[in-house]
């Protein structure tokens, strides 16, 4: 049931796909759609469920995801019955324990899982875009006495990594999952593990203890979940709501992009996806202001924004500024970023903070019959102040 559950979300993971975005911060905490983190997809979730105990494992670049997560307050975690803990890497005794991967990050964190005694484990990551009712996951394992529930979703192989397995299921029963496979072309037609897997406790850690006698490597996926239906009896969880690794650079633009359709398939506000108001002093800020000789059109203006030139089709985070005679096309600004008079920005993806010079033109335009895909050019906070490239 699900108050017998103790949820752990996977968040500090290194993304090198996203160049300098994930500089300085990692994956999960990487704005989206504007006000948003990707975070708080996974955590509004939880939040919305009866699970009330949550640990938070982090790694890469921890400070900003730890500055936004906070004691959990914002997504009601911080009470007596509910907590939030975040869990980075520390010192053992007598050895220094830099988490080996994501089944080694579990296995150094099974005191806070044994600390509450729950019947089962729920695990996701914080770094994949979704939509999902955790309760009726929890509800649907519990109900078929599953040791391991796989939530699964059928994804085109192009729209996944190979970190993800594809399932083999029994064609007698095909909720029963016989083997993880590699995501490769011979099992294009399977559907995916989405990473958001709940398994009882006793289970995990006899997986856990076989894969450190075993020495068979410290991954979640290889080494705990593909292993787990030789021994134990695994479900699959159909997925029909949004999902998405956000695998790639452009995984993560097209996402973004697809909130401005007029049916857009990622619904934050219907929801109920929940940001904290503290972080950027968000929930302070002004409306957004757009003159009346500015053009705004198939774009998010966030609060703070400032728009005194033209913006089409891009998502504009707090306090960006574009003065007069700016252009802004199909681009993604960051927090409190300034595009400056008579700029030109077109398929650009610029980090918080960031000024473009005046007259500058920054990106390189996208003619969709010669090409399949628009190429971003990817401005970095390292770059504090751009010239005209």
């Amino acid at each position: 049931m699900p108050e017998s559950t103790v949820a752990i979300i996977l968040a500090g993971g290194s993304e090198g796909e996203f160049g300098a975005l994930t500089r300085r911060r990692a994956k999960a905490a990487l704005p989206f759609g504007g006000m948003f983190r990707i975070f708080d997809f996974s955590i509004s979730c939880l939040s919305q469920s009866q699970v009330d105990k949550v640990g938070v494992i982090i790694q890469h670049l921890p400070a900003a995801l730890i500055e936004h997560i906070g004691v959990g307050e914002t997504w009601d975690f911080n009470g007596y019955y509910r907590l939030l803990k975040i869990m980075p890497p520390f010192l053992g005794i007598g050895e220094a324990a830099w988490y080996k991967g994501t089944a080694d990050a579990l296995y150094q964190n099974m005191n806070f899982i044994r600390r509450f005694d729950p019947e089962n484990v729920l695990l996701c990551y914080g770094e994949h875009l979704y939509h999902i009712d955790f309760d009726a996951v929890i509800q649907y394992h519990h109900d078929h006495n599953a040791d391991l529930t796989i939530v699964a979703k059928n994804t085109p192989l192009k729209l996944t990594s190979a970190r993800l397995c594809r399932l083999v299921c029994d064609p007698a029963n095909p909720a029963r999952v016989v083997d993880c496979a590699r995501n490769t072309e011979r099992y294009q037609q399977h559907p995916v593990a989405t990473g958001i897997y709940v398994i009882k406790t006793k289970v995990l850690e006899r997986l856990l203890k076989q894969m450190l006698r075993d020495r068979t490597g410290h991954s979640l996926s290889a080494n705990i979940i593909a292993v787990a239906p030789d021994q134990h009896r695994v479900l699959q969880y159909p997925l029909h709501d949004y999902w998405n690794e956000l695998n790639s650079l452009d995984e993560y633009f097209q996402a973004s992009m697809s909130l401005l359709k007029a049916d857009p398939p990622i619904v934050p506000q219907e929801w109920r996806i929940i940001t904290n108001p503290d972080d950027r002093n968000l929930g302070h800020r002004t409306p957004a202001f757009v003159s009346e000789k500015a053009s705004v059109a198939d774009s998010i203006l966030c609060p703070g924004c400032k728009v005194l030139g033209q913006v089409e089709r891009s998502i504009l985070s707090p306090g960006v500024v574009v003065e007069e005679g700016a252009r802004v096309s199909n681009s993604i600004i960051m927090h409190d970023a300034i595009v400056k008079r008579n700029a030109t920005l077109r398929y650009v993806i610029a980090d918080k903070d960031i000024a473009f010079a005046e007259g500058g033109t920054y990106g390189v335009e996208f003619d969709p019959n010669t090409q399949q895909k628009p190429k971003l050019t990817l401005f970095g906070r390292d770059e504090q102040s751009v010239t005209e490239d």
